[in-house]
């Protein structure tokens, strides 16, 4: 008999395999690009929603299916589990999903993906969740309850209480904001109870996608689809992925950017006055397109440890006047010691300050993670230090909240390399629609007289 939904089965199947890919090395979660090839306009917004979704609320909607499965749902193959979160997922937190359809699609996927024998599970977990909600609350506050599950706006009323209770406060919050118990712990030790109380709920957001206007002879056009940000030169973009790609490919240094990542630029711009600038961990060149509008005069290089971004970013830069893209090897050469008069750092690290944009980097997060991070960031300014110039100016940015690696590591690298610490500040991630904004990290540093390391 012919399937008489196929597009709604195939975005579900191709969730739930996603799902199962993830669940087999959770928490390593990395960042991937969810691709709903094969789908329809409609069908790929809802397999989009619905991956999103299933990640960011990894551990609460783990956390029910064990509630009602009397069973860790970690004990099950990965395949079972990435199909009970992906149909868990919209039962819980989407409204316009009914729960019937849900239900018997995830029962007809089970004896396909995982076994006929499957199926039975499968239907009695997902009707045991559905029978536990309730319509959402949009017009209230969440307040921390067993029985109440956060969103971004209002909150879903439970009829059983299936959270920790309050009175276990880091373990509450944990579950019903879906971060790692030690991330809870760190950020309560950091920033205190109500502000990590905000943080977690920040998290659960879908941001929006904020272009950087970089022309300043002329305003954005009245025909884009741009809505003005509450920081000037930001603005929210309610147009097609095709549309914005075309528009940032109309100037090199227009620029997808939310205003928190252009912070620590925008924060130095009137400190330093630099003639040749190095952009050492560039990615993909939005930092490098920052600079470039914000220091017309100056020579850019641009470079990464991964090649492929370097090889995009001599793409986008190919006829820029003053930018250009080398691979990181040719720092080597002789012609770059001593070369440049600012060097700036977007350094790997946990991405805590922007996990609504990365919701998969929470999870990793943890003593180890941590450790190797601050000792790569460490390695990362050593190896710098032998194309910049005597007076030249550091600036090191993070995307993390994390002490270890923002103001433990400057301090921790300012004493080894004899660095002069010119300004350092913290920005907490914060706002909703024209006034969201991602956190960071930064510290503009002067160089002393003691240095050390080796070639670049």
């Amino acid at each position: 008999m012919p399937d008489p939904h196929p597009s709604v089965s195939s975005a579900r199947r191709l969730v739930a395999e996603s799902l199962a890919s993830s669940a087999a090395s959770f928490p390593d979660l990395y960042p991937r690009r969810f691709e709903p090839k094969g789908l329809d306009h409609r069908e790929a917004q809802l397999a989009v929603a619905l991956y999103r979704l299933s990640i960011q609320r990894w551990l609460t909607i783990e956390h029910v299916i064990d509630h009602v499965l009397k069973l860790p749902v970690t004990k099950l193959e990965p395949t079972l589990r990435g199909l009970l979160l992906s149909a868990a997922a919209p039962l819980l937190f989407m409204d316009r999903q009914p729960a019937y359809a849900v239900v018997n699609e995830a029962v007809r996927l089970a004896r396909v993906m995982v076994r006929p024998g499957a199926a039975g599970l499968v239907n009695a977990v997902l009707r045991r969740i559905s029978a536990l909600r309730e319509p959402v609350v949009l017009d209230g506050t969440w307040s921390p309850r067993p029985d109440r599950l956060p969103l971004d706006r209002g909150y879903v009323p439970l009829t059983e209480p299936c959270l920790p209770p309050v009175e276990s406060w880091a373990s509450h919050l944990s579950v019903a904001t879906s971060h790692p118990p030690g991330l809870v712990a760190c950020w309560e030790r950091q920033f205190g109870r109500d502000q990590t109380t905000e943080l977690c709920l920040h998290d659960l957001q879908n941001p929006p996608t904020i272009f950087a206007w970089s022309r300043r002879d002329r305003s954005p056009p009245a025909t884009l689809s741009l809505e003005p940000h509450c920081i000037p030169g930001f603005f929210i973009w309610h147009g097609t992925h095709e549309d914005l790609t075309a528009l940032v490919d109309e100037d090199q240094v227009h620029r997808v950017q939310d205003p928190g990542t252009a912070c620590p630029i925008l924060a130095v711009s009137n400190m330093v006055q630099p003639k040749h600038i190095l952009d050492f961990c560039a990615g993909r060149g939005t930092k490098t397109a920052q600079l470039a509008n914000m220091f017309a005069d100056a020579r850019i290089l641009a470079t990464d440890i991964d090649r492929a971004r370097v090889s995009e970013m001599q793409q986008r830069f190919e006829h820029h006047p003053t930018v250009q893209a080398l691979e990181m090897e040719c720092l080597s050469e002789d012609r770059f010691r001593n070369a440049f008069d600012l060097v700036v750092l977007d350094v790997p690290c946990s991405n805590t300050a922007v996990l609504a944009r990365r919701p998969e980097a929470k999870y990793r997060y943890g003593p180890r993670n941590t450790e190797r991070l601050v000792s790569r960031q460490e390695s990362i300014v050593e190896r710098v230090l032998p194309v910049a110039g005597p007076e030249a100016r550091l600036l090191y940015c993070t995307c993390s909240l994390d002490r270890a690696e923002n103001q433990d590591q400057v301090k921790r690298l300012a004493e080894r390399f004899g660095l002069h610490v010119l300004r350092m500040e913290q920005h907490l991630p914060c706002g909703t629609g024209t006034t969201y904004k991602d956190g960071c990290f930064f510290a503009l540093m002067a160089l002393g007289e003691k240095r050390c390391g080796g070639a670049a």
